[in-house]
Parts: C-alpha cells; structure tokens; sequence
C-alpha cells in the first residue's frame, strides 16, 4: 500500500469510528508480532538444537555428523589443492629450467657453429620469452593479492 493510499485508509477509519460526545466507543486494536532469529556457522545454537531434538529425536546427532563430514571433506580438498599446487609450481620450474637450457645451448651451439646471429637470436629469444612468462605471472599474483587484502565493503545482514 502506497504511503498516500494509508494515509486515506486511515483517514476514513477515523471518520467511521468517531465518536459522539456522551457515546460510549468500541476500540478494536490488532497486533500482530513476529520473531525472526538467524545464526551463522554450521551449527546452530544450542536452544535451537534441543527445538530440532524435540521435534525429531536424533536429529542433533545427524547434524553433527554432518559438520564433522563436511569439515573432513573440506580439509581434504583443501590438502589436495595444496599438493597439487605444490606439484603444479615444481613442474612449471623444471620445464622452464629445461626449456632455458635447451634454448641457450642451441643458441650457444649455433653460435659456436658459426652462425653467430641465429645463435644469438635464439638464446636472446628463450631467455626474453622465460623473463616475460616469470613477470606475467609475478604480476598476476600480485593482483591477486590485492584484490584478496581489497575491503568487500559494507556487509548487509
């Protein structure tokens, strides 16, 4: 209901139940509550456990099954992202170790064999290429960073 339309809906409720001098009135009145609770966490309070306990018997014990198995599932995953980024991080310096090597001694053999242009393009080219791969992802992790330290502003409830 629009704050106009109330405020007419209320004026005429006066002018129905007015009153007469010497009259004797009726008031009705109608209030109307209602209770609105929240928790945060993966359990609940402890009064509204005992409420879900009496309601359905055992039904607490199911909850904290739950959380416990959530919280293994998470440290799990969180184990395995971890050693797969381990994995992950050593693989990428043992390639870019060899591809450095390779490159450089190819440029180095070339330049050796007389072909001192190529030689020099090709070590100057792998290690240009390795410098530009290492600060890409230096400066995509520092982004990140900041974008993780970033205030999320306001939090609405």
């Amino acid at each position: 209901m629009s704050r106009r339309s109330q405020q007419r809906h209320t004026e005429q409720l006066a002018r129905s139940e007015a009153v007469e001098p010497g009259q004797t009135g009726r008031i009705n009145a109608v209030s109307h509550s209602v209770e609105f609770s929240t928790y945060s966490g993966p359990l609940p309070p402890p009064e509204i456990l005992r409420q879900f306990e009496e309601v359905i018997p055992g039904s607490a014990e199911r909850i904290f099954t739950q959380f416990e198995a959530q919280s293994a599932h998470r440290r799990s995953m969180e184990s395995t992202v971890i050693s797969s980024g381990a994995f992950s991080q050593r693989f990428g310096t043992i390639s870019g170790t060899l591809i450095g090597l390779v490159g450089v001694g190819g440029g180095v053999w070339l330049a050796h064999d007389g072909k001192s242009l190529e030689g020099l393009s090709t070590s100057f080219t792998t290690l240009a290429v390795l410098v530009g791969t290492y600060l890409y992802k230096r400066r995509s992790q520092d982004r990140e960073r900041l974008e993780k330290d970033k205030p999320n502003g306001p939090k609405s409830n």
